[in-house]
């Protein structure tokens, strides 16, 4: 996102009305990088599922795992945009907004674009978090059957995992809506009615705006983080103060 950004400002300031030999690979590099993003949310949401519901199973919830799904993730997300880039006039040069993307005007690979990019992982996020949900109320009915003796799992535990799934729903609602104007212009244009102009330019706007929020937003709701730098701020504060009060002292006397 921010190398498309970049390239856009210097294509401005420079006057650039003809495509770059790398222009059809920042088209591809951009939809692996949103998707990579995509699916790195579904990775979180599959291994809180994990936790919760095969935490007996010790292989299933290590991090050799983990770094599978992560390796799988990147190999998916480098080859589903591969034959675009691939097969000549896939990705085309946009002159009004001076990058290259797949034209969204009648075009089916703009709607496979979608579907592998968000349709998915958000559907199957969306699954998880409702399995997650059925399967922390059948934990809380057998406790309650049970008269509150413990479980292989604590419902607090299970109740985590699914607040931090709900965290990552709620990232993933907040992308699909800055997404919004994005998805609005690919269904203009698959309908067959020509988009705005600098359409693909606004939508970025948009893309990039989330993707600053979103880091925010994940610095803040993560509390190892938070505390990290309130506590790292508060360090500073305190080795400030003793050496302005040093430094005052000689003239005093």
């Amino acid at each position: 996102m921010l190398a498309v950004a970049g390239y856009l400002y210097y294509s401005d300031i420079h006057q650039l009305t003809v495509p770059t030999p790398l222009c059809a690979f920042r088209g591809y590099f951009g939809y692996t990088t949103v998707a990579a993003q995509n699916w790195s949310y579904l990775i979180l949401a599959v291994h809180r599922y994990i936790c919760v519901v095969h935490h007996q199973k010790r292989q299933q919830t290590s991090y050799r795992l983990h770094i599978c799904f992560i390796a799988i993730q990147w190999i998916y997300c480098i080859l589903f945009p591969l034959p675009l880039l691939l097969i000549p006039t896939q990705i085309q040069y946009n002159p009004s907004n001076q990058m290259c993307q797949v034209p969204i005007f009648h075009s089916p690979q703009m709607m496979y674009l979608a579907v592998c990019i968000y349709l998915t992982p958000v559907t199957s996020i969306i699954i998880i978090y409702i399995l997650l949900v059925k399967y922390v109320n059948k934990i809380s009915r057998q406790q309650q059957q049970q008269q509150c003796q413990p479980t292989h799992i604590t419902l607090f535990q299970a109740r985590r995992q699914l607040s931090m799934l709900k965290r990552i729903i709620l990232l993933t609602i907040f992308l699909l809506t800055c997404c919004g104007p994005y998805m609005a212009f690919v269904l203009i244009g698959f309908r067959g009615t020509d988009p705005y102009e600098y359409h693909f330019r606004i939508a970025y706007i948009f893309l990039d705006s989330s993707v600053v929020f979103v880091m925010i937003a994940i610095v803040y709701s993560t509390n190892n983080i938070r505390d990290t730098l309130f506590h790292s701020n508060r360090i500073l504060d305190t080795s400030i103060i003793p050496s302005v009060n040093t430094r005052e002292t000689p003239g005093k006397h």
